[in-house]
């Protein structure tokens, strides 16, 4: 028979399992964490139960990646146990790739202080996805935000991509619907425009005129 789970104190467990399904998630992070080989420092959390507590209130209040407002994955036990034993390969290996990117995972705000590493303390501690968290490194937010503008003003400018492409897309992932959606423009990172989606087809022949006019006074 379960018992009541640890850190939600809340919800029974299976077994002899000390936390809930949902729980466990929180509790193999935190452990993650008090249990790596690398010199990392925690603060104001005594163990990993603790901790692990403390992120589930960071998941309850927002669930949403702090740095990409796309929703956070937890892994589900159960359904990628059936799978195993449903022998459907492809669809956990889709599941464990999706988990690879949109897994929840812990940030540290500020990852240096100096030549030292900074804590995980309360006031430093963000959730967001595991790939933001990957690609973020040791850069401070607005650090690492500010070269997400250069890599996206660039491959708008290179006609690789366009601005309401990258608008649809954040829309299919499920973020909060941009009201003025920001426009790169030639020479700029960032540039706020008044035009909404019905303007985008007339903005994007405008813009292609004006990046081959570009190119050719160029030759």
């Amino acid at each position: 028979m379960g018992k009541i789970c640890r850190i939600c104190e809340e919800e029974t467990t299976i077994g002899t399992r000390e936390e809930c399904e949902s729980c466990w998630n929180f509790y193999k992070r935190a452990y993650q964490k008090f249990h790596e080989d690398r010199d990392i420092k925690i603060e104001g959390f005594d163990d990993e139960v603790k901790l692990a507590k403390h992120l589930r209130t960071l998941y309850i209040d927002n669930k949403y990646c702090s740095y990409t407002g796309l929703e956070m994955m937890l892994r589900d036990r159960e359904y990628t146990e059936r799978l195993k034993v449903d022998g459907k390969e492809e669809e956990l290996e889709q599941y464990n790739r999706k988990l690879a990117v949109l897994g929840f995972s812990i940030d540290r705000k500020i990852s240096k202080n100096g030549d030292q590493k900074a804590p995980y303390k309360k006031d430093n501690i963000v959730l967001c996805i595991r790939a933001i968290n990957t690609m973020k490194g040791e850069f401070k937010p607005e650090e690492f935000i500010q070269a997400c503008y250069q890599v996206l003003a660039y491959q708008v400018e290179n006609q690789t991509i366009f601005a309401d492409q990258v608008l649809s897309m954040l829309r299919n992932f499920n973020v909060k619907h941009i009201e003025k959606p920001i426009i790169p423009k030639v020479e700029q990172i960032l540039k706020e425009a008044g035009v909404y989606e019905e303007d985008f087809k007339s903005y994007r022949e405008d813009y292609i005129k004006e990046i081959n006019a570009k190119h050719n006074r160029k030759k």
